[in-house]
């Protein structure tokens, strides 16, 4: 037998407490489905051993409370259907001819929820997977003790929460207890929706990529950014970010006249924003266009990634830091993505244009400031027409605490989600 791995403690814990106390207070629901309490008694063992040295532990520090189906229940009763409907991640175990545990994957999927299939190693699940994901474990001493089917289980949540899910029977399908927006998932917070996934939204755009918010400034410092730009370079699509102006009035009421500072603060945080663009415009190449407005007197009400497949987007709130917010997810062809390109399109036509890069010769590449303005209360900022390069590996300002988080979407630093 391998030595014990102190990576298992989760593992220990799980085994010795009775119960997590804790487990109460989590937001998110997960919910497992094993089989029937009618199925032979060494399926009963094995499930609850993968329940003991696997589940339990894999989830005892993470965002999710877990429920097990209920035990002597027989067939697919209403209260089984409703945890499916209601949970945020559904966990089976798939191994094995049990009727009850694929018929509620079906009804998990049909629902949109993510799946994982937990399937024990030399066996195979008896259903088309469509999209879930798959994790083989073992009950034998060494991947027990190891915590080898812990970590896996935790891998696959973690990837899970990176991609949201699709309604894996037809594309456009509406979930099942769904709100009829087509793919649409809400995030009880802006940092479960990472980074990686919004550049990724950046890099499969094919006709239209708008950012907008106060402004916008930990995507533009994130380190992947001026890659996802450059994909772009050769696919003739133009990139738009819109912004606050730093003299815009509502960003008074937005934030609260008792916060001077925070409200100094912020206003750096604009420029920083446009600052960090233009340094990505120079950077990119010549086959770039990136052009960066000002909005002078509306103030977006969230902060939004819309691109022509999808939108991803967090309202700003008093009572919480942008990281802390609930985030949706929606795909194109729902009522949420049409609502918020109509409203980037509105807010874009009367912003005032800081600057704009086009496609042109390499020695003439880099952004140049638009002489005209649709407004005449327009006032360029000098410190941001005279734009000067900075290190590259330059870092959002510390501290979470700005405004309340409001100004961009992140924790600590940019590289958190």
């Amino acid at each position: 037998m391998s030595s014990y791995d102190l990576s298992a403690w989760p593992l220990f814990r799980s085994v010795i407490d009775d119960g997590d106390p804790a487990a109460q207070e989590k937001a998110r629901r997960c919910f497992l489905i094993a089989p029937a309490a009618k199925t032979d008694a060494d399926a009963r063992r094995r499930s609850d051993a993968v329940w003991k040295y696997i589940i339990r532990p894999a989830m005892l520090d993470g965002a999710y409370q877990v429920t097990r189906g209920e035990e002597g229940r027989s067939g697919t009763p209403q209260t089984v259907i409703d945890a499916l409907l209601d949970s945020d991640l559904v966990i089976a175990l798939a191994s094995g001819p049990y009727s009850n545990v694929y018929y509620e994957i079906a009804v998990a999927q049909a629902a949109g929820r993510p799946v994982i299939l937990l399937v024990e190693e030399g066996q195979s699940p008896a259903i088309d997977p469509r999209g879930a994901a798959v994790v083989t474990y073992s009950l034998d001493t060494d991947a027990v003790f190891s915590g080898a089917n812990v970590r896996r289980l935790q891998d696959a949540i973690a990837q899970l929460e990176e991609t949201p899910a699709q309604q894996p029977f037809r594309p456009g399908a509406n979930p099942l207890a769904g709100s009829g927006a087509h793919g649409a998932t809400l995030f009880e917070r802006s940092r479960m929706f990472r980074y990686d996934s919004r550049l990724d939204m950046i890099r499969k755009a094919e006709r239209r990529i708008d950012i907008m918010g106060v402004a916008n400034l930990a995507i533009a410092l994130h380190p992947d950014t001026l890659d996802a730009v450059r994909d772009h370079a050769s696919g003739g699509l133009e990139l738009r970010v819109l912004q606050c102006s730093p003299t815009n009035p509502g960003l008074l009421s937005l934030f609260g006249s008792r916060e001077a500072d925070h409200l100094a603060a912020v206003k750096n945080e604009i420029d920083s924003a446009a600052e960090a663009w233009k340094r990505i415009v120079d950077q990119a190449g010549a086959n770039v266009a990136v052009s960066v407005r000002r909005q002078q007197q509306i103030v977006p009400l969230a902060s939004a990634l819309i691109t022509d497949r999808s939108v991803v987007s967090t309202p700003y709130m008093a009572s919480l830091p942008t990281s802390e917010s609930p985030t949706l997810h929606a795909a194109a062809g729902s009522v949420f993505h049409s609502v918020m390109m109509t409203e980037f399109d509105r807010l874009w036509s009367d912003a005032a244009p800081l600057f704009r890069s086009d496609r042109r010769p390499a020695q003439q590449a880099a952004a140049r400031p638009v002489v005209e303005a649709p407004h005449a209360t327009f006032s360029p900022n000098p410190a941001v027409e005279a734009i000067r390069p900075q290190a590259a590996n330059q870092t959002s300002p510390s501290g979470g605490g700005v405004l309340r988080g409001l100004a961009s979407i992140r924790g600590p630093g940019p590289h958190n989600y």
